[in-house]
């Protein structure tokens, strides 16, 4: 069993004991949230969720990261915040952070993941989902920027408290994750402006389903680089989810599939992966993120600080101003570190 904490806009199925959240927001409204722990198997085994009532005064999110920061402390384990992607349930949702904390975890010695789970539709309707999604995706910008202002009020009690939490907070998005996220960036700029904090160690963007010009502009993902030390952007010019989003729905060139518009323009601190070359990913070549050893040996690199050109399997083209990854020097994959988790 793996346990991951999670915080959801979603409705429970029912407000007292919930047993799962669907795919529509809260009753509250999209910026109300729900806080919880789950045991995820092979499905979702236990799931603890905090009190409704309680988060009126902060105790439902304090309760559950007050866990999370003994889980931080005693431990010495990182935490990733994890937004997941379209089309994806509740269960869903938790099963992948599962997934993205199994496979880390073995690389870092253990890490805690917050699953961020926001009103996805779960259902593969042509069209029709993919569009209600993104209109979900926008309008839980607000929860997510709660979410991690309650985490960030939590990490800062600590301080006043004289317990330094030294472990480090990364953040992964995944596929249309990264509309969420940029739009909460937008809110949180609007909140802090130019007084702002950093929040994140690393920002990690998966398969990204917004426009490539994003980590560009002011007004999309560009802000990004104030709230996190470290960007990085993974993308598979082969990501077939991608492809039907860019030419079915008459979207512009998707940053997960194409990387940066203008790479000569990024901030120092992004850095572009191209994944092209890696092998063994699945037919839609876009959950990469949680079950490709070497995608996540490359992502594990970034997040323990690792000069981006010291990484191995990576090959930086000057032309293209990325990194192309490969599993050329990675011949035996089972040869990448394994620590165990504690």
């Amino acid at each position: 069993m793996t346990n991951v904490f999670f915080v959801t806009n979603r409705r429970a199925d029912n407000p007292t004991t919930p047993h799962s959240f669907n795919g529509e927001f809260a009753v509250e409204g999209p910026a109300w949230l729900r806080f919880g722990l789950a045991e995820v198997g092979s499905g979702v085994s236990t799931l603890s969720v905090a009190p409704e009532h309680t988060d009126t005064y902060g105790a439902g999110s304090q309760a559950v990261f007050n866990v999370l920061r003994r889980k931080m402390d005693k431990h010495t384990r990182d935490t990733i915040i994890f937004i997941h992607g379209y089309n994806t349930t509740f269960e869903e949702a938790l099963a992948s952070g599962a997934a993205l904390k199994s496979q880390l975890g073995k690389m870092m010695g253990g890490v805690n993941v917050v699953v961020f789970s926001w009103p996805s539709d779960g259902k593969a309707i042509p069209g029709m989902s993919y569009m209600s999604d993104r209109d979900d995706a926008e309008m839980s910008a607000q929860a997510l920027f709660r979410a991690i202002s309650k985490l960030r009020d939590m990490l800062h009690s600590t301080i006043k408290e004289g317990i330094a939490c030294k472990q480090r907070i990364h953040i992964v998005a995944h596929s249309m994750g990264n509309w969420v996220l940029e739009n909460a960036i937008q809110t949180m700029m609007k909140k802090y402006q130019y007084q702002i904090p950093r929040l994140f160690d690393t920002a990690l963007l998966m398969a990204a389903d917004v426009d490539s010009d994003a980590l560009g502009l002011p007004e999309k993902l560009g802000p990004l680089t104030y709230f996190a030390g470290r960007v990085g952007v993974w993308f598979d010019p082969t990501d077939i989810a991608l492809i039907f989003s860019d030419v079915t729905k008459l979207n512009p060139d998707r940053l997960g599939q194409e990387g940066a518009s203008h790479p000569q323009y990024l901030h120092s601190r992004i850095e572009q992966i191209n994944i092209k070359g890696v092998g063994k990913r699945s037919a839609l070549r876009h959950d990469y993120y949680k079950t490709n050893k070497v995608v996540l040996y490359d992502m594990w690199q970034v997040m323990e600080g690792s000069e981006p050109n010291a990484i191995l399997g990576r090959e930086y083209s000057e032309r293209s101003r990325c990194f192309y990854l490969n599993d050329r020097e990675i011949e035996d994959v089972s040869e990448i570190p394994d620590r165990g988790s504690r």
